[in-house]
């Protein structure tokens, strides 16, 4: 795992975006398909959340996943427009992940400067 992710700050903001909402740990966890007590891990900063996790939690947040990363060092690189968005929200995980690597792959060709390791 990259050390440089501080998911205790990751947890504290989904924590944050939860009691905004007004949702309970178990009202959350019950939409989300996940128990309580790994939402209170995740919540806590003791489990790290997979990116699939971090994007259905944000869904039912009603906030952006990149909302959880900027307050954690991890800039968002960029904004993606709102038709962009829904259509990587309609991917499972495998092809999100696939999306991620090729675009990974063409920063790296096309501009390595972009990518910070």
């Amino acid at each position: 795992m990259d050390s440089s992710i501080d998911y205790k700050q990751i947890g504290e903001r989904v924590k944050q975006f939860r009691k905004q909402a007004h949702l309970t740990q178990i009202a959350l966890a019950r939409e989300m398909h996940y128990t309580p007590a790994y939402l209170s891990q995740i919540e806590c900063g003791k489990a790290h959340a997979s990116l699939d996790m971090l994007t259905i939690c944000c869904e039912q947040l009603h906030h952006d996943l990149s909302e959880l990363f900027s307050e954690s060092g991890i800039p968002p690189t960029f904004e993606l427009p709102d038709t962009m968005l829904a259509l990587l929200r309609k991917l499972d995980y495998s092809d999100r992940l696939s999306v991620y690597v090729m675009m990974e792959e063409y920063l790296k060709m096309n501009d390595p400067g972009k990518l910070k390791t």
